[in-house]
Order: structure tokens, then C-alpha cells, then sequence
């Protein structure tokens, strides 16, 4: 993991791609819909550059049962939905901005679609485009 400057997070740029599972029903579905994705983050405190923190920490916002922190996580609606088969993936871009007004409130953009493999460009479904602001 690298430091990060401000500025280098004053935007954020990244390509992700997710597999689709089925049910844990244990029903066969030919469809897996996707109506939204959760977003969250991990920040290492390591100290500073002068002094190092004798024992790195490792704060984790993913969700997990019993475990919670006073951050959250995100969830960004996907409306209307993406549909795909297990073993498909979305496969996507996100980019998050802050606002212009309040540094502290952000745009996010993210383009979906589903594909038929994680590094594989043969698309299942049209692209799709969708904006969130957080304030």
C-alpha cells in the first residue's frame, strides 16, 4: 500500500469487476438481478514519515456480521436494474469527485455492465451510466 497525498485524493479513479453468484436459496435462476452495489473503504494508520506508528492499524468499513464502525458503508441503487447469469460479471468504472461547493461532499459516477468474464471485453449487456452525490 503507498501513502497518498491530498491532492491524489481529491479524485479517485477505479475499474472493479464483481462475479455474480447464485441464490443461496438453492434455487437454479436464470437471472441475477442487480439492483444496487455497496461501496466502503480501508485506511492503514501508519503514522508519519518522522514517527511510525509502533503497531499499524487497519481500519475496514466492509460489512461484516458483528462487526460495525461509526462510518457505514454506501449503497449506490442501480436503477434500472443490470441483469446477468452466474459466473457473469459486472465490470465497471468509478469516479469519485468532491464537490466544488464542500470539499467534504462528494459526486460519484459509475459505469456497469455486465460482462462474461473479469478481464474479458465480450459485454452481456448494454453499458450503463449512474450518478450519486453524497451530502
Amino acid at each position: 500500500r503507498k501513502r497518498r497525498t491530498l491532492p491524489e485524493i481529491t479524485e479517485v479513479h477505479s475499474k472493479f469487476s464483481c462475479q455474480l453468484w447464485p441464490s443461496q436459496m438453492g434455487e437454479e435462476e436464470e437471472e441475477i438481478e442487480v439492483s444496487a452495489m455497496c461501496g466502503w473503504f480501508d485506511v492503514t494508520f501508519k503514522g508519519a514519515p518522522g514517527e511510525p506508528a509502533t503497531q499499524e492499524v487497519l481500519l475496514c468499513t466492509a460489512p461484516e456480521e458483528g462487526v460495525c464502525t461509526h462510518w457505514g458503508q454506501s449503497l449506490f441503487l442501480v436503477h434500472p436494474a443490470l441483469y446477468g447469469a452466474a459466473e457473469e460479471h459486472v465490470s465497471g468504472t468509478i469516479d469519485v469527485t468532491r464537490q466544488k461547493t464542500n470539499f467534504r461532499l462528494l459526486d460519484v459516477c459509475m459505469n456497469l455492465q455486465v460482462t462474461s468474464g473479469k478481464d474479458d471485453a465480450t459485454a452481456a449487456s448494454k453499458p450503463a451510466q449512474f450518478f450519486y452525490k453524497f451530502e
